[in-house]
């Protein structure tokens, strides 16, 4: 299966193409996702969820079961920072 994932603001810092599909086995999972992101692209995402907002389709991954939210085939993934008012 595959899914697209989109990078944004300080998170893509240094990628050279923010946007991109990524190929998983089926029933992979977020977790499955940041790891192959890590060790395939260099990509290290530390989710704390205080820094760090992921979606699934437009969902807060953290509704959907956090790093064990199960993906699906072209699902639609965004990575980004939390935004900081003042």
């Amino acid at each position: 299966m595959k899914v697209f994932v989109k990078l944004i603001a300080q998170v893509a810092e240094g990628i050279e193409r923010p946007e991109f599909w990524v190929f998983l086995e089926e029933n992979s999972t977020l977790a499955d996702l940041l790891k192959k992101l890590e060790f395939e692209r260099r990509i290290k995402i530390e989710w704390d969820k205080r820094n760090i907002v992921i979606l699934i389709n437009g969902r807060s991954a953290e509704f959907l079961g956090g790093v064990k939210a199960k993906l699906k085939d072209m699902d639609r993934i965004v990575i980004m920072p939390v935004a900081a008012g003042g």
